[in-house]
């Protein structure tokens, strides 16, 4: 008995949702289809971020900035988002954009320890003491 076109399709697309499933398992396409490693110009990477203040979407402005100038991670380091050019269009993936995004949150980051003047001077007059009695003995 011949399949009708409507089982063919009705085949292909549970067969389309079954690659779909594994990719996004394997992580090469992400959760909405979207792929991972596809590379895309820096505007189209900016409609592509949630959107996180209302209804704004982050510009691509931005996205530039991070990819040339960078961003301070906690750590105090500047890093960069990697970009590649492609006839004279900076593009990324949203791999990338991922690991940008990871290595801004720094491990050793430790929060700034507040001083005071007083306490400040106090570690200066101990630090001297202690040169001054290294450079005698």
């Amino acid at each position: 008995m011949p399949l009708s076109d409507r089982d063919i399709e009705r085949i292909a697309r549970r067969a389309a949702e079954i690659v779909l499933a594994e990719l996004s398992a394997r992580g090469i396409i992400g959760e909405t289809g979207q792929d991972k490693t596809k590379l895309v110009s820096l505007k189209e990477l900016a409609k592509r971020i949630p959107r996180v203040r209302g209804a704004k979407p982050v510009n691509y402005t931005t996205i530039y900035r991070w990819a040339t100038i960078g961003l301070q991670s906690r750590s105090g380091r500047m890093m960069r988002l990697v970009t590649t050019n492609v006839g004279g269009t900076l593009c990324a993936t949203l791999d990338d954009l991922n690991r940008f995004f990871d290595s801004l949150d720094d491990i050793e980051w430790r929060p700034p320890v507040y001083r005071n003047k007083r306490e400040e001077e106090r570690m200066k007059r101990e630090a001297d003491e202690a040169f001054k009695k290294a450079m005698e003995l």
